[in-house]
Order: structure tokens, then sequence, then C-alpha cells
């Protein structure tokens, strides 16, 4: 679909949103960080000393674990809040892009593909920001050891740059394999989640839901990839128009925008509701309250307010992601899709091979499947 000056100007908007979404929740986020007095926790690395036992066993091999603290105030909400910080930075760049810089995008020459200045300024984001949102989570429930948190950012890098290098192939040499790739990544990073989350036991607590969290979470991260597969992949038939291309009835890099702020935004106050509710929940002395910035904590409804912020979030973004969606398909029976054309960048050579070779009788066809070793 060429991208007109109209489609540049709700890009532009959706970008611009972005900015003053994530900005407004950086703020607030920082706000409800508990201050560092408040902050017990660090962030520390393990040392093996390996040693000999004393006393009546002296002299039998064996080995002590020490922490050594790397990091002071391991504190989850203010992590989320840098993440947010930093989305919100990224989307001022695209904003800049789309302002001051043109290529030849406008015209239509990346028609059913994305942007390549978007899909880099997005992926190097993804790169960064998606990372730093599960550190802040996985931190909040617990997981302190340094070790584990640079191999959730490293895999979580290494997964944005399989969904770079998708952007950047060639359709017709694209491989099913990088994608593959991509999704066991991404499940490892849910099972440390899951894992997490069965860890935290407290029969009484009604507001422990950190298995809500992973299950948001999984939903949320595992569209990224779906819609990437779709628009590499998927064609249907619309309209009475024969195999058009889900890439060609959407905008791709407004589907990722709407994605990227609604997960971070959902996932971002999904923890926050929690980690703040059940510290209040938790709290029996009003000294060790973490702070007097909410109204309702510290009431009988505190941990149904929260409740409340968390069913808000999912829903409002659930709506936006569905809406979006629903506008984007409604350009396939839009007046451009009734002169659809499948426009092929296969030279014309090759091109009349495939024509050729689709049109051989079946019963060629059968003899090549049926020499086929299984």
């Amino acid at each position: 679909m060429p991208y007109t000056a109209k489609d540049k100007n709700i890009f532009l908007g959706l970008h611009i949103t972005s900015f003053i979404i994530h900005a407004v929740s950086c703020y607030f986020a920082f706000y409800l960080a508990p201050a560092p007095e408040k902050m017990k926790n660090y962030i520390y690395a393990e040392s093996i000393n390996f040693t000999t036992t004393t006393g009546d066993s002296a002299g039998e091999p064996t080995f002590t674990v020490v922490k050594e603290k790397v990091f002071d105030n391991a504190n989850a909400i203010a992590i989320i809040g840098v993440n947010e910080l930093l989305t919100a930075i990224s989307h001022l760049i695209a904003i800049g892009m789309l302002l001051f810089h043109t290529s030849d995008e406008y015209k239509g020459k990346y028609q059913g593909r994305s942007r390549p200045e978007e899909y880099k300024r997005r992926w190097i984001e993804y790169g960064v920001t998606a990372g730093i949102l599960e550190v802040g989570m996985l931190v909040g429930q617990g997981e302190l050891n340094i070790v584990v948190l640079s191999m959730v950012l490293l895999a979580n890098a290494a997964m944005q740059m399989i969904g770079w290098y998708n952007d950047a192939t060639d359709p017709r040499d694209r491989s099913v394999v990088p994608t593959i790739n991509a999704f066991t990544i991404m499940f490892s990073i849910i099972i440390v989640f899951i894992i997490h989350a069965a860890g935290q036991t407290n029969d009484t607590l009604e507001s422990l839901s950190y298995g809500y969290l992973a299950v948001v979470f999984a939903l949320f991260y595992l569209s990224f990839g779906v819609h990437q597969i779709l628009y590499m992949y998927l064609e249907l038939d619309a309209c009475g128009i024969k195999a058009v291309k889900y890439a060609d009835c959407i905008d791709i890099d407004r589907i990722y925008v709407i994605l990227g702020f609604t997960s971070k935004i959902v996932l971002s106050w999904t923890y926050i509701a929690i980690s703040r509710q059940t510290w209040d929940e938790l709290t029996g002395n009003e000294d060790f309250r973490i702070d007097k910035k909410v109204s309702w904590e510290a009431t009988n409804y505190s941990v149904q307010s929260w409740d409340e912020v968390k069913i808000l979030v999912l829903c409002g973004s659930l709506t936006i992601i569905v809406v979006a969606c629903l506008l984007e398909g409604f350009g396939v029976c839009n007046s451009w899709a009734k002169n659809y054309t499948v426009k092929s960048s296969i030279p014309e050579a090759e091109a009349e091979k495939i024509t050729t070779r689709a049109v051989r009788p079946m019963r060629s066809v059968r003899r090549r499947m049926i020499d086929i070793n299984f």
C-alpha cells in the first residue's frame, strides 16, 4: 500500500501519542518508586571459594558461595521508570525522523514491507527496552543474581536481532529458521517468569499475583513474533480477491508502534500495581509503609483498587489493539484493493520459469512427489 501523506500523518500522530504516554508513565513510575532507604536488597554476583571443611570432618574438600554486592538499591519500579524514559526518547527520535527525513518509502517503494529507518530504530529500541523491562519485573520478584539478569538482557538482544534480520532480508531469501530460534529464546525467558511466579508463596496474601503477570507477559511479548510471522508469510482471500498478502493489507510499522506502547504500559503498571499492593498488604505498622502517595493504600479497598488499575490497563490496551487491527484490516476492502495486483520483485525471466513449472501436468508433480524419500 503506498505511503501517502495521510499515512505519514497518522504514523507521526502514533509516535507523538506514544511519546506522551511513555513520558507520563515515566513520571508516575519514578513518583511511586520506593525511597532508597526502603530498599534493603541489592544485585549481587556469586563467587565460589574452594576450601576444606573444619571440625570433626576437617580436610574434606568443599566450597562456599559468597554473594558480592554489585548494585545497591535494587529498585524494580525505578528500573521500570528508566525503561519508560528510554522508550519515550526512542519515540521522540522517530518523530524527528518523520519530520526531517524523507526517503523513497513515501513514494511507496517499500510496499508491503517495514520501512528501513523505522525497523532499525524499532529493533534497536526493543533490544534495550524490552530487556530492561524484563529485568525490572524479575528484580521485583526477587531475582537479584547478576548472571541471570545479564543472560535475560542478552537473550532479549539476540531475539531482537533476529527481528531486524527478518525485516532486512529480501522476502525471496527469508527462512523460517531464524524465527524458530527467536521463539525458542522467547519461550526460555517465559519459563524464567513462570518459575519465579511458581516460587512466590504466601497463601495469606490476596495481592500476590505474579502468575497473572507471567501470563500477561507471555501473551504480549509473543504478539510481536506472531505479527512478524503474519506479515512475512500470510496470504488470504478477501473481498473476492485471491491471495491478498497480510503485509499489503496493513501498515506493518503502525501495528508495531501500537503493540509497543500497549505492551509496555500493561506490563509496567501491572507490575507496579502488584508490587505496591503486596507491600501495602504486608505492612502492619504505619512506620513501614512504602509512602503515603496513593490515597487508597492503607485502606480496606487497597488491593481491590490496584486490581482495578491492572484490569483497566489490560482492557484498555486490548481494546486499542483490536480496534487498530480492525481499522487496518478494513483497508482490504478499500478502493485500492479492488485493483490489487501482486507486485513481484522476481526478475521477469525467472518469473516465466516459475509460471512454466506451475502449469506442468499434475502427473509430473505427482511423479516428483513419489520420488521423495520420506
